[in-house]
């Protein structure tokens, strides 16, 4: 949470989503099918879309609180600590003694693109009940924001507690899946990547246009729309109304961190009460600061970060 903000009445962000530890492997290339190659490096680092963009909720200044689930292992010690330390408050993370602590590999190349593969355990055993009261606790949240990396009944549970909070619903489509036209409705806004604006449009029979078209079209089913655009920035949508935001040009060392960096900053700027364009513009700056640095929840660097 931001300097000096404690507990669940601090909290203005929640976060449902997952937690895991990610192991790293730099290489030249990614591999083809078939292929075996060596690591040029490796390194274990805490992870999780849903931990990751709270890590960047508050560190964009957020007061932010992550509900999930983790297992009652070492990889759980140091994933909670991490996300302790980052100012996130943990104590609406569930420690489940039957599983373990969900698992990410990810791939990143020299140029920077990543592949990324997930063994959700504990992630996957949250219970929605459990998040609808984790969120009744939080008496000030204005954004719950979501993930695809828990059940699809763990989304719902979390747009259902942030209509009773009265908070703004934002989830982030990734990774891809299909969904019901009740939870896209909730979407304020639903950020999506090109591929996942893509998959949706086909699921929802409309043509795969330009990415500012497709944004207004994808509108037409949610609130609002954010799709990222990674080196060109993002577009948005809001009804009839939408936008660009560029990025800026910065040197490229690794992209796993940058849409999770996006994600929660933008999150962070909505429960100030900035409007989408604004919003997208806060997400835009701090996945260009991301990508200059290796990580996920090491990638967000604070907003007064200068981009080289």
């Amino acid at each position: 949470m931001s300097a000096g903000a404690t507990g669940p009445a601090a909290v203005t962000v929640a976060v449902v989503g997952s937690v895991h530890q990610d192991l790293h492997l730099h290489v030249g290339e990614l591999p083809r099918p078939g292929e075996t190659l060596m690591a040029r490096e490796w390194g274990r680092a805490p992870g999780g879309k849903g931990a990751n963009q709270a890590v960047a909720c508050a560190t964009a200044g957020a007061g932010t609180a992550m509900v999930g689930a983790v297992g009652d292992d070492a990889a759980a010690d140091a994933v909670v600590a991490a996300l302790r330390t980052a100012g996130v408050e943990v104590a609406l993370v569930q420690r489940l003694a039957s599983r373990a602590t969900s698992t990410a590999v990810v791939t990143v190349a020299a140029d920077g693109t990543n592949s990324i593969v997930v063994a959700a355990d504990a992630s996957s055993a949250l219970a929605p009940r459990s998040v609808e009261a984790a969120l009744a606790e939080l008496p000030a949240v204005a954004v719950v924001l979501s993930q695809a990396e828990v059940p699809e009944a763990v989304v719902r549970a979390a747009a259902a507690g942030a209509a009773a909070a009265g908070a703004r619903t934002v989830h982030n489509l990734a990774p891809y899946r299909p969904v019901g036209a009740a939870l896209l409705a909730c979407c304020d806004p639903l950020v999506v990547n090109e591929v996942e604006a893509a998959s949706l449009a086909h699921d929802l029979g409309l043509d795969a246009d330009a990415p500012e078209t497709l944004a207004g079209r994808l509108a037409d089913a949610c609130a609002s729309v954010v799709v990222t655009l990674g080196a060109q920035g993002a577009v948005w949508a809001r009804g009839a109304e939408g936008g660009h935001v560029p990025s800026p040009e910065v040197p490229v060392v690794d992209t796993s961190g940058a849409g999770d960096a996006f994600v929660g900053a933008l999150c962070a700027s909505l429960a100030r009460g900035d409007a989408l364009p604004e919003a997208c513009s806060a997400g835009v700056a701090a996945g260009a600061r991301a990508v200059q640095h290796r990580g996920a929840q090491t990638a967000a660097p604070p907003a007064g970060a200068t981009l080289i």
